[in-house]
């Protein structure tokens, strides 16, 4: 009876692991927007990237999964981007820490004097 209930929780524990395989950002390559291979063997990616911020997110047969998530080279999220099979679901943009809308980020980045425009948001906004 107890060699039938460590197997059964072995069996438990593994399956419940995380078995992705991870890699660096700079072991991996996008020579198109759609699609992300190895550098090594240029197989299509299949696992998790990563930088020195955290997680990039998923991707499978070389095709982004699930969300994904781009940094300010300080460290501060930009953007979070839900991906099914490749093709964006979802967007969100971060700017000082703060939400914004795609609507938002879309007005802050085509009106012309944007860059003044932003400032005041970011100055005036949320107080």
């Amino acid at each position: 009876m107890k060699q039938i209930l460590i197997l059964l929780i072995s069996v438990i524990l593994f399956s419940c692991s995380d078995s992705e395989i991870r890699y660096h950002i700079d072991e991996t390559t996008s020579p198109t927007d759609t699609l992300t291979y190895l550098k090594s063997d240029m197989k299509p990616l299949n696992g998790i990237m990563y930088c020195e911020f955290g997680e990039n997110g998923k991707y499978i047969n070389g095709k982004k999964e699930g969300i994904h998530k781009d940094w300010y080279e300080s460290g501060q999220i930009s953007s979070e981007l839900e991906y099914e099979n490749g093709i964006r679901t979802f967007k969100k943009y971060m700017n000082q820490n703060r939400s914004m809308t795609p609507f938002l980020y879309t007005l802050l980045t085509l009106l012309p004097y944007q860059h003044l425009f932003s400032l005041l948001f970011i100055s005036f906004s949320f107080r």
